[in-house]
């Protein structure tokens, strides 16, 4: 039987004053089969959206950035709520990932924890 095993990744932060955060490359999560997102115990109360590309190299300016969308009826998929943790595996299918605030800019630092899952 398979084992799994955790790891954490660099964190996910928005900085005060900004709307998109720092890029997750798929480097740090290429061997993974699913990751998690543990959000801060505070957010703005702004809507937040998972940003997807299929460049490992994509950079931030890059306009080859789109909403992560699942589900029958496709809806634009979100990191987890204040105090919330979600694990998602469409992810791993992707070159990186970021977290943007769709709303506008955050009032301070918002920093969701990451961790990958892999079996062995």
């Amino acid at each position: 039987m398979p084992k799994s095993f955790y790891n954490e990744l660099p964190d996910i932060v928005i900085l005060s004053g900004a709307a998109v955060s720092n890029i997750i490359r798929s480097s740090t999560y290429d061997d993974a089969v699913a990751l998690s997102l543990i959000a801060p115990s505070a957010l703005d109360a702004h809507t937040y959206v998972l940003e997807v590309n299929d460049s490992p190299d994509a950079v931030s300016a890059d306009t080859d950035w789109v909403v992560l969308q699942a589900g029958d009826t496709p809806t634009d998929v979100g990191p987890p709520a204040a105090g919330k943790a979600r694990v998602y595996q469409e992810l791993c299918f992707f070159g990186a990932f970021r977290i943007k605030d769709q709303t506008g800019n955050v009032a301070a630092d918002r920093t969701w924890k990451c961790q990958k899952q892999w079996t062995s």
